[in-house]
């Protein structure tokens, strides 16, 4: 857990800690994404297919 902004810290700062929060949750939001469709996406022989159809 990150620790609270300092309640003297300029609005920057304090959009910059936000953002960096932020990207990090969404980062891991689209690993899970990712990882979900990877298992999903086995054609019928079992290879992963990639979204253009072709084999990985």
């Amino acid at each position: 857990m990150r620790e609270k902004p300092v309640i003297g810290a300029t609005v920057r700062e304090r959009r910059e800690a936000i953002s960096a929060d932020e990207s990090e949750r969404n980062g891991d939001w689209r690993e899970r994404e990712e990882r979900r469709w990877r298992r999903r996406l086995r054609d019928r022989n079992g290879d992963i297919v990639r979204a253009n159809g072709s084999l990985e």
